[in-house]
């Protein structure tokens, strides 16, 4: 693990090719979660010629081991102070990498923290992968197929269906 210097230290790890990767996935981990769990998966993806990194939030996994309370994220404004962490992470790694595309994955409450982000900061990323996330209404499910669609459109991928994944192939 590494730390990334905030006002405390944040742990991350990162996992694949780092030499000359071909994509870059960074990791939003959910509740109750650490990083660490996604270990196998990074490495599986690493063996495909990508760059696979994540932190551990403020109150969980190393991060959060010296915190009284795990699962906490701070006193005033938490939300937002884990949203400024992962934006200081991707910007480390977007600063040595600037020559390749870069996703985002949010898992669970990750979900939530990526799709926020997104709104947040729509350049840093040129694609998403949100997955155990919340229901949606109607409404909110065709606004993100739509959504999607645009974004196919931008990101210029070719397949019709699964565009990340045919994408990565």
């Amino acid at each position: 693990m590494e730390i990334l210097k905030r006002d405390i230290d944040i742990y991350y790890q990162t996992w694949g090719e780092k030499e000359k990767p071909r994509l870059a996935i960074q990791i939003f981990h959910g509740m109750s979660e650490h990083i660490s769990r996604y270990e196998d998966f990074a490495e599986f993806l690493g063996n495909y010629g990508i760059l696979v990194y994540g932190m551990d939030i403020r109150g969980h996994g190393s991060t959060g081991a010296n915190s009284s309370s795990l699962g906490y994220f701070a006193d005033d404004n938490g939300w937002n102070i884990v949203l400024d962490d992962q934006k200081s992470l991707h910007d480390l790694f977007k600063t040595k990498y600037t020559y390749i595309p870069f996703c985002l994955m949010g898992h669970s409450m990750g979900s939530y923290f990526a799709r926020h982000y997104m709104s947040k900061y729509p350049n840093d990323f040129d694609s998403f992968i949100i997955m155990g996330t919340g229901k949606a209404d109607a409404p909110s499910y065709n606004f993100a197929r739509l959504l999607l669609k645009v974004l196919n459109k931008k990101i210029s991928f070719k397949a019709d269906s699964l565009p990340c994944i045919r994408w990565l192939q």
